[in-house]
């Protein structure tokens, strides 16, 4: 992230937790970027750097991820929601866009639930489980008792290769996600998974869909096209071409340019 123009690093606290992120870039408009679980602000560098010339952006570590405090709680995606619609009132972000990738995704929903006025929108790439399917909560939970069982980092490495990359995927990518994963501890990472299958993402998505939400999906998405349209019929739908599930980090002209198109559209 130190190659990015005028990039500045700062600290908030927000109902007790401190949090890290950066910003940069000018304009009118703000973008808040949320990565996704076991991840960092820095997942968002190739979309930081297209927009800085056009937008305000504005990165943060999740709590318990990056330089962000680690108190040992549990990390529902309710409370990171709580936390981010915090810093939103705190810095006078409220017509911001917010920007999140799979658990980053999931709390802009639900930060979009608990408060519709806490942002302009959401822009969703290839977000986690939202409308629950039987299959997909099989398989978090099978994740869940892996991790508990043989490790968080084994089991995440192992699940990285068979379901968040594609073979053709740069190896730099998957050399840096397993080093910032690493830096999580795994009390944050069980209880944050285990967040994910809890939250009722299909009551949260029926409140955020008030305001104007974007899809950028995967090869593979996790949530149905068609079930998310249903929810959702105004709904701004992309699909990446050969994206992995790090789509944003992979193939970031693509996602880079379904923002720029939903980012038009809504004016």
């Amino acid at each position: 992230m130190d190659a990015i123009i005028g990039l500045k690093t700062f600290e908030e606290t927000v109902y007790g937790v401190r949090l890290h992120g950066v910003e940069t870039g000018s304009g009118p408009d703000t973008l808040l970027f949320l990565h996704g679980w076991c991840g960092n602000h820095a997942s968002f560098k190739e979309q930081i750097k297209q927009f800085l010339p056009t937008h305000r952006c504005i990165a943060v570590d999740l709590p318990g991820h990056g330089r962000s405090a680690k108190p040992q709680i549990d990390y529902s995606i309710v409370f990171f929601a709580e936390i981010i619609n915090g810093l939103i009132r705190k810095l006078g972000l409220r017509d911001s866009m917010i920007v999140g990738h799979s658990m980053g995704g999931c709390i802009a929903v639900e930060m979009l639930h608990q408060d519709p006025d806490t942002a302009r929108g959401a822009v969703l790439v290839d977000p986690a489980m939202i409308l629950p399917t039987r299959g997909m909560v099989r398989s978090l939970n099978g994740s869940q008792a892996a991790m508990e069982e043989h490790g968080v980092r084994e089991t995440y490495w192992n699940g990285m290769k068979r379901y968040m990359l594609r073979a053709d995927d740069p190896e730099e990518i998957s050399t840096w996600l397993h080093s910032v994963q690493r830096r999580v501890p795994s009390h944050v990472a069980l209880t944050a998974w285990q967040g994910m299958i809890d939250w009722n993402g299909r009551v949260a998505l029926k409140a955020a869909a008030a305001r104007p939400l974007a899809y950028i999906a995967a090869e593979y998405p996790n949530n149905h096209r068609a079930e998310m349209k249903r929810a959702v019929p105004s709904l701004f739908w992309g699909e990446v071409l050969a994206g992995s599930h790090h789509c944003h980090l992979s193939e970031p002209v693509q996602v880079n340019a379904m923002m720029t198109a939903f980012l038009r559209r809504i004016g």
